[in-house]
């Protein structure tokens, strides 16, 4: 029976014996079959050798967290729970550095099912037990290095689900009051943020996309926008992380055009229902932010509300025509404002892709420009509401 557990630098000692090497001493070394001279050898994640080494040292530390719970120190039992997955870290960098992306992910969701199988067996409830979100966040971190956003973005919001119940103390520790799994959802650029790297590419891809065509977007950036909206309380934090989520979708499916993705029906599918999601999000949102009911029309409403000297009716429905849509967004042919002209493609594309994806390059061909019409939308209406 151990009788000491404790922190140092973030991981678990247990009778001072570092809880990491432990998990390091658990995994198989692998041989590789194709080169034999010299000998190459790597370290290889298998959960049946690690659930027999490391077995009793996992019950010994959570049934310590479970004893903090029971005697209310929920501080102390969160930085238990965060150090005994925090001590996963060690392997998951020797993995990360043999590019085995894929068993990082699969650690990850194995030691969350196990802690979980623990839990439900002894009837413990949710904020009760052990503190996931280290773990949910190093998972989706694990996903979104393999570029599966919709994978991280999940286990992002289970991170950020587990972090609602942080006590006050707890939160004043983070930079801006922010669990590091919101800071990624919400695309925060500091550099306290774990994952800021990422968070980095993806809001240069933004810039990069913002400065090559001023003639639709913003002259501040959609993020200044809505971090402005956010801080004012004018925009809910759902539809903020579904706007980052189509953000870091549409800065996947552009890293995909960049390694020469082909437009075939697949791609242009995926294409398509990002455009989608992305339309319906800003559609969403000025729904909530206008208190509009379901039958109000957005498009109208828009046009009433901030074009008014616009004649947005006399333009086309456009419908079963996407390419001649596209095609007169990017020639300026309805000659509108640049915010009303972004707003009509917006309008009109959703309505466009809601009936069919249709099989047409053009969406392949001016999908940035396509994106970038709907952020900017989002900005122009992020703006108005922050006034």
């Amino acid at each position: 029976m151990v009788k000491k557990i404790e922190i140092r630098n973030l991981r678990l000692y247990l009778d001072d014996s570092d809880f990491a090497s432990e998990i390091i001493n658990g995994c198989r070394i692998q041989k590789s079959t194709f080169i034999q001279n010299p000998e190459v050898n790597w370290l290889t994640f298998d959960p049946v050798s690690m659930d027999k080494h490391i077995e009793r040292s996992v019950r010994e530390i959570l049934n310590h967290i479970f004893d903090l719970r029971k005697q209310q120190r929920d501080e102390s039992a969160i930085d238990v729970s965060d150090a005994f997955f925090q001590s996963f870290t060690l392997l998951m960098n020797i993995l990360i550095e043999q590019y085995n992306f894929y068993q990082v992910s699969n650690m990850w969701i194995w030691i969350i099912s196990k802690v979980k199988r623990i839990e439900e067996t002894l009837g413990i409830e949710f904020g009760k037990g052990v503190h996931k979100g280290t773990a949910y966040f190093f998972l989706a971190f694990s996903q979104m290095i393999m570029r599966d956003v919709a994978g991280a973005y999940i286990f992002f919001a289970e991170a950020a689900k587990e972090d609602e119940i942080f006590p006050r103390s707890v939160l004043e520790r983070h930079e801006k009051g922010l669990p590091p799994s919101v800071k990624v959802l919400l695309l925060d650029e500091g550099k306290a943020n774990f994952a800021y790297g990422l968070v980095k590419e993806i809001r240069e891809a933004i810039n990069g996309w913002e400065c090559t065509y001023p003639d639709i977007s913003q002259k501040k950036s959609v993020v200044e926008f809505l971090r402005n909206a956010i801080e004012k309380g004018k925009v809910l934090p759902e539809i903020a992380i579904n706007f980052n989520y189509a953000l870091t979708k549409a800065f996947i499916i552009d890293f995909w055009k960049k390694s020469h993705v082909r437009p075939t029906s697949v791609t242009i599918t995926q294409i398509g229902e990002t455009i989608l999601r992305f339309a319906r999000i800003l559609e969403d949102f000025i729904r909530a932010s206008q208190n509009l009911s379901k039958n109000d029309k957005v498009f109208k409403y828009s046009n009433n509300t901030w074009f008014t000297s616009e004649d947005w009716d006399k333009i086309s429905s456009y419908e079963n025509d996407v390419k001649g849509l596209i095609d007169d967004f990017i020639n300026d042919k309805w000659k509108l404002s640049k915010d009303g002209r972004n707003m009509v493609l917006t309008f009109k594309i959703r309505n466009a892709l809601a009936h069919r994806i249709p099989n047409d390059p053009k969406l392949f061909e001016n999908y940035i420009e396509i994106i970038l019409a709907i952020s900017s939308s989002f900005g122009f209406i992020c703006d108005r509401i922050s006034r």
